[in-house]
């Protein structure tokens, strides 16, 4: 489920600028198809920052992560070709993404939403299962 719909951006920015952002084909209209990639990929930004501390897609998000979806697309509708993001909308993208990097690094929690339990952000290195090594500074000299 995305974290944001079409209508919710409409909310924000009105139809007629939405149309101005993803109307292709000149109908008047938001090509729906558009929008949804739109959602679809910064739902996927989303979830590559929380996916860390959070099981990812969140199944009952808060309305922060509502409002960042909300931005994220609107800025992935805007900065398509020949469009251009207008300043105000990049601003609010970075802003958007440090909300996020806060929240990946465990400067800000997420409402409402617990952890996942039983992971642990060290990566184990060294660890054998005392099998001789396939490949060694030998065998890949010459790559």
């Amino acid at each position: 489920m995305a974290y944001c719909t079409q209508e919710d951006i409409v909310a924000r920015i009105g139809m007629s600028e939405l149309v101005g952002l993803a109307d292709d084909d000149g109908d008047g209209l938001p090509d729906s198809s558009k929008v949804v990639q739109a959602i679809a990929d910064a739902d996927a930004v989303i979830d590559s920052f929380l996916s860390n501390r959070y099981s990812t897609p969140l199944s009952a998000p808060p309305a922060v992560v509502k409002a960042l979806s909300i931005t994220i697309a609107i800025y992935n509708l805007a900065k398509n070709p020949p469009r251009r993001p207008t300043e105000g909308q990049k601003e609010d993208y970075e802003s958007a993404l440090k909300a996020l990097q806060r929240v990946h690094d465990r400067k800000q929690d997420l409402p409402g939403i617990s952890e996942k339990t039983g992971v642990d952000d060290k990566v184990n290195v060294g660890v054998t299962d005392g099998q001789e090594r396939v490949f060694d500074r030998g065998t890949l000299e010459d790559f």
